[in-house]
């Protein structure tokens, strides 16, 4: 699932995403999709959310295997979709089936395993739990595991490190002030890690933290797993 802001944002972690799971023997395809409907859910639209989840539950019909998605947003919304969709009694198994199929990049990627092995990743690494895994899809290891198996990663503790930067889909356009307060705390905590690397798993959080990053001018990075792994699994650093 390639995602609104992902897939024209950070375009390239859904390449990346893509030979992360071809490297797992996988065989990937890219259906005709639409939104998932996570901004205007956000907005309390919700008449388009289920419009647009219906439309993505009849594309995805078509296809098999499981979904995965690189964006926790995206993923908390695509898992939502048979909540959203309970009361309708035309959509709700087709919404239950399309659920049961959907799975974020990390937990995938961590049930199996890669045809190679990674070559030496020598960085110091902090990891930010995207609100929208760890607390909306109760994910919280499986990218600290993905992490672990780089050599040469030094994962560094980080305080809060499951607490909001201050993206939270639209929170950081209608509450700004606010948005910044949240961020300048994690930065903080994330400039007290002294790591090279900062790593997500949402577009929010990343475009997020690269501001912070930005402004307090520091010399670390704000990377998407995906874009870890990649690095690692394909190109031997």
């Amino acid at each position: 699932f390639a995602g609104c802001v992902m897939d024209i944002f950070y375009n390239h972690v859904n390449h990346a995403s893509i030979r992360l799971l071809t490297g797992q023997r996988f065989i990937v395809k890219v259906p005709e999709q639409t939104c998932c409907g996570a901004l205007a859910f956000h907005g309390g639209q919700v008449d388009i959310a289920v419009k647009l989840a219906k439309r993505n539950i009849e594309l995805f019909e078509d296809t098999e295997g499981q979904i995965v998605v690189t964006a926790a947003g995206c993923g908390a919304m695509l898992k939502s979709y048979a909540d959203l969709l309970k009361s309708d009694e035309l959509w709700r198994e087709r919404a239950a089936r399309f659920v049961a199929r959907v799975e974020d990049l990390s937990e995938f990627l961590c049930k199996h395993e890669f045809a190679a092995s990674p070559g030496v990743f020598s960085r110091k690494v902090a990891y930010h739990a995207a609100c929208h895994l760890a607390h909306a899809q109760k994910i919280h290891d499986a990218p600290r595991q993905l992490l672990a198996r780089l050599p040469g990663v030094e994962l560094i503790p980080l305080a809060e490190s499951e607490h909001c930067c201050g993206s939270a889909g639209i929170f950081n356009l209608t509450h700004s002030d606010l948005s910044l307060k949240i961020l300048d705390r994690k930065m903080s905590y994330l400039e007290d890690t002294g790591a090279d690397i900062v790593v997500t798993t949402n577009p929010g959080c990343l475009l997020q933290i690269e501001k912070g990053i930005a402004d307090r001018k520091l010399s670390m990075t704000a990377l998407h797993l995906a874009e870890v792994l990649d690095f690692a699994f394909s190109q031997k650093p």
